[in-house]
């Protein structure tokens, strides 16, 4: 999904991102942080930071299983009972 997909077109701002999503996901920390934050500073708290290298940095097969363990990750998380 790309960033201007979180845009939502009903608000004609195209500097706020849709409350429905609960999170985001940024790929590369480094890259990604400066511009959420001077973008979108209501929704920076919202976005989880990963970090993991573009192919030009790292190869294929090492950003492929990085971004498999961080989805196993996330999904562990959503399984678990919300607390109270």
């Amino acid at each position: 999904m790309s960033i201007d997909s979180l845009i939502d077109p009903h608000q004609g701002n195209p500097d706020s991102i849709r409350a429905e999503h609960a999170l985001v996901i940024a790929l590369k920390e480094a890259e990604h942080r400066p511009f959420v934050e001077q973008r979108f500073p209501e929704a920076a708290s919202r976005v989880t930071y990963w970090h993991v290298d573009d192919i030009g940095f790292a190869h294929s097969s090492i950003a492929l299983a990085m971004i498999d363990e961080h989805v196993g990750q996330l999904i562990s998380t959503l399984r678990l009972p919300a607390s109270r």
